[in-house]
């Protein structure tokens, strides 16, 4: 049984045979309780959906290679339809496909485990009123009604890793840009910058992405 401290339906239950507890703190922030790792992964994949919903959803159809099928009209922006090219031409999904495949055959475990996070994600879905009052899937509907897979979060990770290694050709003109700030005074601190200072400004405009979300904590993305 899921239970939780924001918006989870007390009656709702997993196919695992345990209670689940997932609670906020004043932060926003939350906290799981579960007995088994599966349980943790079912209500990571569950808080996950709650705070980023519409990221998931939108990162699914990009590394899919459908941006131009929903945002065209919006945006009007043509370069869509070219990216949108590249990335199925570069084949993310078919190869998130093969992989999920491999990890059910050969990694059953961690395949089990990704799937109880799936089911979390699911699980949420599974409520049409967390999709009908979702604030962007209103401004800007995408397929929400199409379950979360494996398949789908080893296609977010590798939405990630092009962010952080870039396939567009500009890594040697980003590791010039991270040398040079790696040898750059902060004029806060009086002394060079961090590795965490460059990576929260590389990463910034990111966390400003969940601020109509996360209600909790405007600033954060959870």
């Amino acid at each position: 049984m899921l239970t939780s401290g924001l918006a989870a339906d007390p009656a709702s239950t997993s196919t695992l045979p345990e209670t689940i507890s997932i609670q906020r703190d004043q932060f926003g922030v939350p906290h799981i309780y579960a007995a088994s790792d599966a349980g943790a992964y079912y209500a990571a994949g569950y808080v996950a959906a709650q705070d980023r919903l519409y990221q998931m959803l939108m990162t699914r159809v990009i590394m899919e290679g459908r941006a131009a099928e929903f945002f065209y009209e919006n945006a009007g922006d043509k370069s869509l339809v070219r990216r949108d090219q590249i990335t199925r031409l570069h084949g993310w999904k078919r190869h998130a496909i093969r992989t999920a495949n491999a990890l059910a055959q050969h990694e059953p475990e961690l395949h089990s485990l990704l799937q109880a996070y799936c089911d979390g994600v699911n699980l949420y879905m599974s409520d049409p009123a967390n999709r009908a009052n979702h604030p962007m899937l209103i401004q800007f509907p995408l397929p929400s009604h199409i379950p979360w897979t494996v398949r789908d979060c080893l296609l977010a990770w590798y939405s990630i890793a092009r962010q952080f290694a870039p396939i567009d050709g500009n890594e040697g003109r980003e590791r010039e840009d991270w040398d040079r700030l790696r040898t750059t005074i902060n004029p806060l601190t009086g002394v060079r910058y961090t590795r965490a200072e460059i990576l929260e400004g590389a990463w910034g405009s990111c966390f400003t992405f969940a601020q109509p979300i996360n209600q909790s904590v405007p600033w954060l993305a959870t």
